[in-house]
Order: C-alpha cells, then sequence, then structure tokens
C-alpha cells in the first residue's frame, strides 16, 4: 500500500479498536440515575484523551450538549483556564465564581442533557477542581473525566469516584491481537516479524505506536514490499518520539533516572543487584512511577514500558553507558552463581573495565552451546585476546569451527598442542584439527592421518577420547563394525559429558545399523542419560537429534523412556512407528531413516529453521549414506560425485565429506561389518535404484 493509499485510509486520524466494552460502561454510567460519570483511568498513551473524545462524539449524536475542559501543568498558573471568559468577577470568593461558571454552562446548554468532558482532571488546579466537583454535586452536568494512574489528583475531584459519584474505569493497553488488528486496519497485512518488532516496543501503547508508525514511514524503514509492510532494522528514536516519552513520563530527578539507566542496560536485572547500586527510596519511587515494573516475585526488574528504555539508551552517551555496565558486572561478579554467563560476559565486555579471560571464556562456552555463534566468537577473540592461553585459543578454534571457518581455525590450531591442555577435555586441538579438515576443509585424508599420528604418540589419557572420534567417524562413513570395534578399545566412561554422547551416540547407530536392536535401545538410553546430566545438554535434547538414533535401530522413541521425557510431535511419532514397522521386515535402519529425514515440521510448529534445515540435510545425504551402507563402493562414490557437480541447494559440500572419510577409513582398516538380512539387501537396492 503506497502511502497515499495510507493517508487515504487513516484519514488523518486512527481508528479506535479494541474499545467497545469501555465504551458500553460509559454509556451504561451515563444513562444510570445514581451516577454522574464516569472516570477513566490509566497509564500514559494508553487511550484514555480518544476514549473520551470518541465517548463525548456519541453523545453529542444523541442530542446531548458537550463542554470540554482540559489540564495541563503550566495551565495551573492561569486560574479558571478556558472558563475565565464567564467569570465578571475574579475577586469573589470561590464559591462565588463557581456559581457563575455553573450558571454559564447551564445557559450554554439551552435545556439539553449537559455533559462536561475534563481531561487529565489530575492537573487541575485547585479552583478548576472545585467547578469540577460542584457540578456533580449540584447536578449540573454530567462528568466525563480521565486521570493518569499513580499521579496525585486535586482532592475535590478524587473525592467523587471514591464517594462513588462516579463510576472509575481503568483502561488497559490493548491487547496484542487488538494492537494487530488496529495496525491491519491502518496499514494492511504486516509481515510476522514487523508484527512481532511493534508489539514488542509499544506492549498496546495506542500513542506509541501511533507515533512509531508515523515516524517509520517518514524515515523510510517502514515500507510496502509485494503487499505487505515491512520494517528495517536499525530503530532511531526520534527527537518527536523522545519527547512524547519524556512528556508522558514528566519530569524525572536524577536519582530515578538512574534507576531508569541501570534496568535499561542489564534488564531484566536482579532485585538484590539494582540494590546495591541506587537506594531503595529511588527505586521504590521509580516503581510508583511506573518507571519500572517488578515481577511478581519481586526478583527481576524491567523498565516500565520498552520504550523508556530505548529512549534512555538513546540519549546516554557512550562514556556514561560503559561506565554503568562495568558497575552492574562488577556487582554481578560478585555472586557468579547467580548471574547469568553470558549477560555478565557481554555487560563486562562492552564495560570500561579491563578484559577478564574467566569472565569472558565463561560467557562464550555458554554462547557456543546456546548456538549464539556470533557472540560466542566475539566473546572468544576477546579472551585470546587478553590471554592468548591455549585454553582460550582452542575456544576461539572450536568457535571457528562451528562457524566453518576452516582457515582460521588452522592458523589458531597450529600455535597449540594436546599437551598444552589437560586430558579431561574431549575436544582437543587434535580432534578439532581433524574435525576441521574433514568438514569444513574437505580433506578426509588428511583428517584420518592426523587422528593417526597422535594414536601412534601412545599418550593412554587421550587414546580415549581419540578412538572414540575414530568410531564417530567410522559409523558415519557407514561402517558399523569397525565403529565398535574402535569405541571398544577405550572406556568411554573416563570422557567428560560431550565425549561420552557422542561415543553412545556412534554406538547406538552402529548397534542399529548392525540390526543388534536390544543394544542399540541401552545404550541409546545411556546417551539419554548423559545428556540429561549435563548442565549445556538442553539444546541436545531437540528431538531432531534424539530420534533419528532409535530410528536408526528400528525402534520407537518413547522405548527406554527416552520419549516420556518429551513428546515429540505427531508428525515424527508417525514416522518413528514405520521405522520400526520397517526394522522388523529386514534392513530396517535405512528405512527409518529415509522416513525419518523426510519429515519436514513447518518452522512454525518449530520455532526454528535450522531443525528444517537438518532435516532437509540428512535426507538428502541418505542416497549417497545407503551405498556406503550396503558396501557398495562404486555406488557410493558415483553419487557422492552427482551430488557435487549438482551443487544440489540443500546439500552443503560439507555435509558430502562425511561419507568421504569412508574412503581414507577403508585403506587403512578394511572393509568389515555384518551383512543385513538378503530380504533388507533386496528391498533397499529397488528403494537406491528409483531414488535419484
Amino acid at each position: 500500500m503506497s502511502d497515499s493509499v495510507y493517508d487515504r485510509r487513516v484519514g488523518g486520524r486512527w481508528p479506535l479498536m479494541g474499545r467497545g466494552e469501555e465504551l458500553r460502561l460509559i454509556g451504561d454510567a451515563l444513562a444510570d440515575s445514581e451516577l454522574r460519570g464516569v472516570l477513566i483511568a490509566g497509564r500514559a498513551g494508553v487511550g484514555k484523551s480518544r476514549l473520551a473524545s470518541e465517548a463525548a462524539e456519541i453523545m453529542a449524536a444523541s442530542g446531548w450538549a458537550v463542554s470540554r475542559l482540559a489540564g495541563t501543568a503550566s495551565g495551573r498558573s492561569v486560574p479558571l483556564g478556558p472558563f475565565a471568559a464567564w467569570v465578571d468577577d475574579f475577586d469573589a470568593s470561590p464559591l462565588a465564581i463557581t456559581r457563575q461558571i455553573l450558571t454559564a454552562l447551564r445557559a450554554g446548554a439551552g435545556g439539553a442533557p449537559l455533559l462536561v468532558v475534563v481531561d487529565d482532571a489530575h492537573l487541575l488546579d485547585d479552583l478548576l477542581a472545585l467547578v469540577v466537583n460542584q457540578l456533580v454535586a449540584q447536578h449540573v452536568a454530567e462528568v466525563l473525566a480521565t486521570v493518569r494512574t499513580g499521579e496525585a489528583a486535586p482532592d475535590a475531584v478524587s473525592t467523587l469516584w471514591k464517594d462513588g459519584a462516579l463510576r472509575r474505569v481503568e483502561l488497559q493497553p490493548l491487547s496484542r491481537p487488538e494492537s494487530e488488528e488496529l495496525l491491519a486496519v491502518v496499514l494492511g497485512e504486516l509481515t510476522p516479524a514487523c508484527a512481532e518488532r511493534m508489539w514488542r516496543l509499544t506492549r498496546g501503547n495506542a500513542l506509541y505506536l501511533h507515533h512509531l508508525v508515523e515516524q517509520e514511514r517518514e524515515a523510510g524503514r517502514l515500507v510496502c514490499e509485494a503487499g505487505r509492510w515491512t520494517w528495517a532494522t536499525g530503530l532511531s528514536v526520534s527527537p518527536t518520539l523522545v519527547e512524547l516519552v519524556e512528556l508522558q513520563i514528566g519530569k524525572v530527578a536524577d536519582d530515578l533516572r538512574d534507576v531508569v539507566d541501570l534496568v535499561a542496560i542489564a534488564e531484566p536485572i536482579d532485585r538484590a543487584c539494582l540494590a546495591s547500586l541506587a537506594s531503595p527510596q529511588a527505586i521504590e519511587a521509580a516503581e510508583e512511577r511506573g518507571l519500572i515494573k517488578v515481577s511478581p516475585s519481586a526478583d527481576m526488574i524491567r523498565v516500565g514500558h520498552p520504550l523508556y528504555g530505548e529512549v534512555r539508551l538513546n540519549q546516554c552517551g557512550p562514556l556514561r553507558l560503559r561506565r554503568l555496565r562495568g558497575e552492574i558486572a562488577t556487582v554481578m561478579a560478585r555472586e557468579p552463581a547467580r548471574a547469568d554467563p553470558l549477560r555478565l560476559g557481554l555487560l563486562w565486555l562492552e564495560s570500561d573495565l579491563p578484559a577478564d579471560p574467566v569472565v569472558l571464556v565463561r560467557a562464550a562456552t555458554v554462547a557456543r552451546s546456546r548456538l549464539d555463534l556470533a557472540l560466542a566468537e566475539r566473546l572468544a577473540r576477546a579472551a585470546a585476546d587478553a590471554s592468548p592461553n591455549p585454553v582460550t585459543k582452542l575456544l576461539l578454534a572450536y568457535v571457528l569451527f562451528m562457524r566453518e571457518n576452516g582457515p582460521e581455525t588452522e592458523e589458531v590450531l597450529a600455535g597449540i598442542d594436546d599437551n598444552d591442555l589437560p586430558a579431561a577435555g574431549f575436544v582437543s586441538p587434535t580432534i578439532l584439527r581433524s574435525a576441521n579438515l574433514l568438514w569444513v576443509l574437505r580433506r578426509p585424508d588428511q583428517a584420518w592421518q592426523v587422528l593417526e599420528d597422535a594414536l601412534r604418540g601412545g599418550d593412554p589419557d587421550r587414546a580415549v577420547s581419540l578412538r572414540t572420534f575414530c568410531g564417530v567417524l567410522l559409523v558415519l562413513a557407514g561402517k558399523p563394525a569397525d565403529a565398535l570395534a574402535a569405541l571398544s578399545d577405550g572406556d568411554i566412561d573416563r570422557l567428560d559429558q560431550f565425549g561420552k554422547t557422542l561415543g553412545r551416540c556412534a554406538q547406538t547407530i552402529a548397534l542399529g545399523d548392525l540390526g543388534r536392536i536390544a543394544e542399540a535401545g541401552q545404550q541409546a538410553g545411556l546417551g539419554y542419560d548423559v545428556i540429561a546430566e549435563s548442565p549445556q545438554g538442553e539444546f541436545q535434547r531437540q528431538w531432531p537429534e534424539r530420534v533419528p538414533l532409535l530410528c536408526a535401530a528400528g525402534r520407537r522413541p518413547h522405548q527406554g523412556g527416552v520419549g516420556r521425557r518429551r513428546s515429540p510431535p505427531p508428525a515424527l511419532r508417525r514416522h518413528a512407528r514405520d521405522g520400526e514397522r520397517d526394522g522388523r521386515r529386514g534392513g530396517g535402519h535405512d528405512r527409518a531413516r529415509w522416513r525419518g529425514a523426510a519429515c519436514r515440521p513447518a518452522p512454525a510448529r518449530w520455532g526454528c529453521r535450522r531443525n528444517r534445515q537438518l532435516w532437509r540435510d540428512q535426507r538428502d545425504l541418505l542416497p549417497v549414506q545407503d551405498p556406503a551402507h550396503r558396501g557398495v563402493g562404486p555406488q557410493w562414490s558415483s553419487r557422492c560425485r552427482r551430488r557435487r557437480v549438482a551443487g544440489h541447494p540443500r546439500q552443503p559440500p560439507p555435509r558430502l565429506y562425511l561419507c568421504g572419510v569412508g574412503s581414507a577409513a577403508r585403506r587403512r582398516v578394511g572393509v568389515g561389518g555384518a551383512r543385513p538380512s538378503r530380504r533388507g539387501a533386496r528391498n533397499r537396492s529397488r528403494r537406491c535404484a528409483v531414488r535419484p
């Protein structure tokens, strides 16, 4: 929709949405003979004035006489404001002046029922507040007033709803569906990302939403493309929006401003942490003003409205921000067990504090396990720059490997050796270099040679890790018997949790490939027990990683207590059952894998596009793996070449080299492994003949 169409649709004024119930309550109250009007209360910007104006227009259309009055902070110095024209003697007593105004209002109504709309009644001066009070007390008019929640109103006004003369209506912000409906009426269809950002920043505040849309349209960041509105990143808070927010929250003392700044920088911030940086009086005052909000448990504190934080961060200079981040990080570091390591590390990195390698390494490790690889690289580089030791270098190399930056990974690993690190960790420079050569740089021969050279070194403490990784490569190359032989040479339980997980995973797949279903299930259960005990194992418990392991063994995911821990989507339950049935018919591991990889859950259901891509990658890899499982070397090599030449869009080249290590392994270890049943082999041959 073009700007001209937008202007015609809006017509200079946004429609009133989501207030039907409130309009009904106002109408009922004005028709109730026992009430003298309505008081609308709410936070700044929720739409109190707009609702009162809409109700007044409805009453005017039905024959009421409407008079309007607005309180302002500056108007308090001008007695009587707009009613001053009806006063003949300003030296008279307040009651005499009030009678003059009431008489003028009656005369102006001309016998029609009178409605006086008082906007921002909490800002009325004492004399105007008395006039409003007497309008109600003497039944001269019905009153429709608005007040801001949390602001003190004059006693003459507050007694009106406390005594029951006015019905108080608490106006809440628009709900998310109501906010999206309003945007749909005003703009049209929005992209989900655009709607999400609008909601996150405005939280149903109609005034902020209006100004944000206008600002971003004028800046050219909110545009209509192919019939849908998209919002480019990089919100810049305009002076108009800043002034609006400042007007809504009023003048803020320095100590309250500091509280808002601290919370905006680190939200959600722990209450104890904030209490160490600001006085209890300032925190309580900020909460009363709605500048901050406290969780129901009173443990965590956030900014009262997202735009408050945006405005304050926009107004703070870089030096102030760095200083405040340093103050927060210093307090958080006193109790590291309570602090989120990633948030602490990021605050520390962007503060004026000297780099702390311990804090940065811990944060980078957490970021890596959460798959926030860009942030993990940033933190790992900072740690390596601050303290270029083998631990920080290995962490940086690990993150670079996960980001598929093969050449730089090799460069970093060239400066460290296995002997420079403790033997407890599974991921050593040798294993990482082998993995990088295989999957990123696509040099399977060199990858295997690195492992052989390390094994010839004869270090018993590292041999278990190296043999376990050899087993992983062999099982991925379709050599289950050789994989089991390599895995049986060491005690997997001596490894760390990551090494145990990989070892059990490889054993599960190898046993499933060999048709040893019961043993595969036992190994899968042991592997999941390791993951459950791992503090960083949450992302490893995703079903795209779990189900294929049991499907490869021809088993249902719930067997062995695995599925009871977290129910998979229906599609996975369905193809897991199919995998078990095919496994009983012979050659089940291949068919189960085919069914598992063919499942394509929608991104909205899984909430992660990466999961869907993993399934597609696995599905596209299976035509290459299947001949390798059956020991058909020429067919395996031919399919690898076809995939590389075709440049399959869903087949990243490094994935092909997952099988490529098979050629290197075959020359060194020899072809081995049990053959599946003859019927299963015939079934797989027919399937491979018809699959591209």
